[in-house]
């Protein structure tokens, strides 16, 4: 009786223990970034990946002078093993760094991220890079990452383990701003300063401009 129990206890332990989120990379080296110089495609796939409600993607190149890099994603239905359809989700080159909107049968792409249809999860995604014909070569992509999470089993951290003792918290009665009314060249792409500016009014009471 006493071993049933001790490996049920550890089961639990092991189970207890399991991430909500998890970050996949892809990271080139030189001699892979040489050769992947001519192609015409790159394409990531993780077939078996975290179950997960939402996924974030990000990359590290260096901007390319002339041309323009197309980033794709795809997931996979985790109860069906279906794929969705392609989300268009960034054009990024030169001149241009734009963000899209999405709509496929199991999952939204919503500008920064992806979500799972109510009540889906994904375990699996691929994700395409194409380039704007000879303009342009993939010897400038250094790595892609992405970042899956499920929200359905995050939880706050355990008291023992936070930071300085300090507990998660909601900042309540935050301004509403948009940073494409800002008189500025580059105002679409100023979402992280206005959120900032945003929260630190609200926690020290003054206005930030």
């Amino acid at each position: 009786m006493k071993k049933v129990l001790f490996t049920i206890l550890i089961i639990i332990q092991i189970q207890a223990q399991e991430p909500w989120a998890h970050t996949y990379k892809q990271v080139y080296s030189e001699d892979q970034m040489r050769s992947n110089r001519k192609k015409e495609t790159i394409q990531i796939t993780r077939d078996k990946a975290l179950p997960f409600t939402q996924l974030v993607f990000s990359w590290n190149a260096h901007r390319p002078k002339r041309g323009v890099f197309t980033f794709y994603v795809r997931v996979k239905d985790q109860t069906t093993q279906a794929w969705d359809t392609w989300h268009k989700m960034i054009e990024w080159g030169s001149d241009i760094q734009k963000s899209n909107f999405s709509r496929g049968k199991h999952s939204v792409f919503n500008y920064a991220r992806l979500e799972m249809n109510k009540n889906k999860k994904g375990d699996g995604f691929q994700v395409k890079v194409m380039r704007d014909g000879k303009r342009i070569s993939f010897s400038q992509l250094k790595g892609v990452m992405v970042t899956v999470a499920d929200f359905t089993r995050f939880k706050t951290e355990p008291y023992t383990m936070r930071g300085k003792n300090l507990e998660s918290c909601l900042v309540a009665s935050v301004p509403q701003k948009s940073q494409i009314m800002v008189d500025h060249p580059r105002n679409n792409g100023l979402c992280s300063p206005t959120s900032m500016s945003m929260v630190v009014e609200t926690l020290t009471q003054r206005k930030v401009e």
